[in-house]
C-alpha cells in the first residue's frame, strides 16, 4: 500500500525513525521534540503519517533550520541509505524529496 505523498509505509517508518534519530543526535532530544511537534502541527498529522509528505519534511526543517537544513536532510538520506544497505550518492539538482522518491525506486519499499 502506497500513501498519499508516495512513500510505502515500510519506508515512511524508518523515515520517521532515522530523522528523529539524526535530529537528536545533531541537536539534541527537547529540539527535536519541538520540531516534531511543529511538523504535526503544521501539517496537521499524527506523528506516524509525517514521513508521507516529504517536501513537508524539507519545508519545516528549512523553516526552522535554516541553510542548515541542507546539511541535516544529507545526514538523514546517508543513513536512510546506510540502513537499506545501500550507497547515498548526492546528485546535483535533486532535492530530499528527489532522494526518496529514488530511493522508494531502488528498494521497492
Amino acid at each position: 500500500m502506497v500513501s498519499e505523498g508516495g512513500t510505502s509505509p515500510p519506508l515512511q517508518d524508518l523515515l520517521l525513525e532515522t530523522t528523529e534519530d539524526i535530529l537528536k543526535k545533531v541537536l539534541g532530544e527537547e529540539p527535536t521534540k519541538i520540531i516534531l511537534k511543529h511538523l504535526e502541527k503544521k501539517c496537521s498529522l499524527r506523528c506516524d503519517e509525517k514521513p508521507s509528505r516529504v517536501e513537508l519534511i524539507s519545508d519545516v526543517l528549512l523553516e526552522l533550520l535554516g541553510s542548515s537544513s541542507t546539511i541535516t536532510e544529507r545526514l538523514i538520506l546517508k543513513n536512510l541509505y546506510s540502513r537499506l544497505g545501500l550507497e547515498f550518492v548526492e546528485k546535483n539538482g535533486y532535492r530530499f524529496s528527489n532522494h526518496i522518491n529514488e530511493l522508494k525506486e531502488k528498494c521497492k519499499c
